[in-house]
């Protein structure tokens, strides 16, 4: 592999392209994407209306996927969601979670093989460092 020669914004994008297609992976023979999983993530951490989940989820959408609605009604369709004020698990969402949750985690230990005890969390330190620099560089 070769990693120094290639800039940053090539491994993000890179990186994000295998993520989502890990998703469709191991999430695809119950019928899900990475988005639906997103947004019951969002809901089991913290209960928010729906205005607040599309917000929460606002920069992981792209214009040709179903916006936050569309997935929170298909989650409720499955009974995964109460759509109340706010936006909760029903007993079978949590059962149903748990179960994604358990097929996310190994994911996420198959892409963190390797790294040191830290790194991780480093890794994503500096990312949000470097977005935050971004940020405040487009508010002038």
């Amino acid at each position: 592999m070769d990693t120094p020669e290639r800039p940053i914004g090539y491994w993000l994008r890179h990186l994000d392209t295998l993520i989502e297609r890990r998703f469709a992976a191991t999430l695809g023979d119950i019928g899900l994407v990475r988005r639906d999983w997103q947004v019951l993530n969002t809901v089991a951490r913290q209960p928010r209306d729906r205005a607040g989940v599309a917000a929460a989820l606002a920069p992981f959408w792209t214009d040709d996927e179903r916006d936050a609605d569309g997935v929170l009604s298909d989650l409720a369709a499955r009974g995964w969601l109460d759509l109340g004020d706010p936006v909760t698990l029903t007993a079978t969402g949590r059962t149903a979670y748990d179960g994604v949750a358990e097929r996310i985690g190994r994911d996420r230990e198959t892409l963190t093989a390797g790294l040191a005890p830290g790194e991780y969390a480093e890794v994503v330190r500096v990312l949000a460092v470097m977005a935050g620099n971004a940020e405040r560089s487009l508010a002038c």
